[in-house]
């Protein structure tokens, strides 16, 4: 059947999950072209008509300025949790739901059916949803726009996103958006962050301060690809002072080998492999012969170069 737009009000999002960064244009031009073939489904409570399942299709039917949309109008002792359930199968089955949405859905099933079968959404979203997990859930909903756009576009899997949880201030940090830092480092700076502020219980702003983050931010003599190095730096540095002031002693050794132009030094600073990475550029039986010579010369000096003193 059809109904007027006008009888369907905007406010009513109780069953609501959709992330509305959504490419619209494709269901838009199949609505011009085709119509609405597909009914929204709707609830009656009373005298009110309750949207389950077509948020998208009534928005742009509005945007259209359709006077009339096809709908299908179940009783109120009809079960809204099936008719919501029917709503997000078949939303997984045309696309990708998000975490936003994921979370979203969890949350309305919270609300509206607490006693719902947790095993079954858990299988369906591919979310886990043990209590301990609730928290992370409420603080992604309540993520910035800014870094919910971050999770989606890197589609992030939950179990990370529990990392960037962690950290109530996340604002604070939305400035190493536009620095396009990849994830796993985005990962380690916020893991810094949280281990610091736990361990000297205080806070991430004053964390911040202390690395002059701002000053950082807005220094123009600092190159951008050049920031993110600076600011894992100083955070590397604050949350493991003893193998920071190891680092520097090594760094301090091996500049003053003084490697030759076709020799660099490298180690390994996670601890996960040991020993001095010694890499040839060799070009030519020149090269060669100078390489040898050099580590000959050194030899005491490299043996001694990872002793901690």
């Amino acid at each position: 059947m059809k109904i007027s737009l006008k009888k369907i009000k905007s406010n009513n999002n109780y069953f609501n999950y959709h992330y509305w960064n959504y490419p619209f244009q494709k269901l838009e031009n199949s609505i011009i072209n085709s119509g609405i073939n597909n009914p929204i489904t709707l609830l009656q409570k009373q005298n009110e008509l309750i949207v389950v399942h077509g948020f998208r299709r009534i928005e742009i039917a509005k945007k259209l300025n359709l006077s009339e949309i096809h709908v299908k109008i179940y009783p109120e002792e009809k079960s809204a949790e099936e008719l919501f359930k029917g709503s997000v199968l078949e939303n997984t089955v045309n696309t990708e739901l998000n975490i936003y949405e994921k979370c979203k859905i969890i949350q309305i099933l919270n609300i509206h059916f607490p006693n719902f079968d947790k095993y079954y959404w858990q299988k369906l979203l591919k979310l886990p949803l043990d209590k301990k997990y609730g928290s992370t859930i409420n603080s992604i909903l309540q993520f910035p726009k800014e870094w919910m756009e971050f999770f989606i576009d890197k589609n992030v899997p939950f179990k990370r996103i529990m990392t960037f949880s962690k950290i109530k201030e996340i604002e604070l940090l939305s400035k190493l958006l536009p620095l396009n830092i990849g994830l796993n480092k985005m990962e380690q700076i916020f893991q810094f962050l949280f281990e610091i502020s736990k361990r000297d219980e205080v806070t991430v702003k004053s964390i911040l301060d202390c690395i002059n983050y701002e000053t950082i931010l807005k220094d123009p003599s600092i190159e951008k690809q050049n920031i993110v190095t600076i600011l894992y730096d100083k955070l590397y540095n604050l949350r493991y002072p003893l193998q920071s002031e190891y680092f520097k002693k090594v760094d301090t050794k091996i500049k003053e080998l003084k490697p030759i132009n076709n020799i660099k030094i490298k180690y390994d600073k996670t601890f996960e492999r040991s020993g001095i990475n010694f890499i040839l550029n060799v070009n030519s039986k020149n090269d060669l012969q100078n390489s040898i010579e050099w580590l000959k010369n050194n030899t005491n000096k490299i043996v001694n170069i990872t002793e901690k003193k």
